[in-house]
């Protein structure tokens, strides 16, 4: 049997490895605590290379919209969070996958967006917020994305607040990818 000093050594020593761990990816991990996407945990990195349909970002809202606007009015987007990354206005980064990239073409319907024809499920338009708030989204129609911007939707939750209302984001505003590790549904 190991004595108390042995079981007190290890114990510490794997203390040591546990706060080594946290300090070495703690600016590498943040929790997701909003609704549009799963709950949790995810890794973070600065995107290298091509940003895809299907990666999950962390990007900045453009405030310049009036959606944006009564997004903040109304507590939709998250502001004085703990955190490094911060966006104009002291906004809390979202977290949402990447629908449409350049060239690709998002067609805006009450049902529903469609990229490239293809419609992307549980993306309905909510006309109004839970509260009976009517909710302002982009005019219905199709849109050829630009160069250096990207459309983010999320049909995990059908009231996730992105690019449906607020439109697209340009390439700058998205801060780093993100890839679930410890999420609940």
């Amino acid at each position: 049997m190991p004595s108390v000093r042995t079981r007190f050594l290890r114990w510490a020593a794997a203390l040591l490895a546990v706060i080594a761990f946290v300090a070495w990816t703690a600016p590498h991990v943040m929790y997701n605590f909003t609704p549009s996407m799963p709950m949790g945990f995810y890794w973070i990195w600065r995107p290298h290379g091509p940003v895809e349909a299907g990666d999950v970002v962390l990007a900045c809202v453009p405030l310049d919209t009036p959606a944006a606007r009564e997004g903040l009015r109304r507590h939709y987007l998250p502001i004085h969070q703990f955190g490094e990354l911060r966006c104009p206005g002291d906004v809390y980064p979202v977290v949402k996958p990447v629908a449409a990239v350049p060239g690709d073409t998002v067609t805006l319907t009450l049902a529903g967006v469609a990229v490239d024809h293809c419609l992307l499920p549980d993306t309905a338009l909510i006309q109004a917020d839970p509260q009976g708030r009517p909710v302002w989204h982009m005019p219905l129609g199709a849109y050829k994305v630009p160069a250096g911007t990207f459309w983010l939707i999320s049909g995990f939750n059908r009231l996730s607040f992105d690019s449906r209302y607020w439109g697209p984001v340009p390439r700058a505003d998205i801060l780093r990818r993100a890839v679930p590790v410890l999420t609940f549904s």
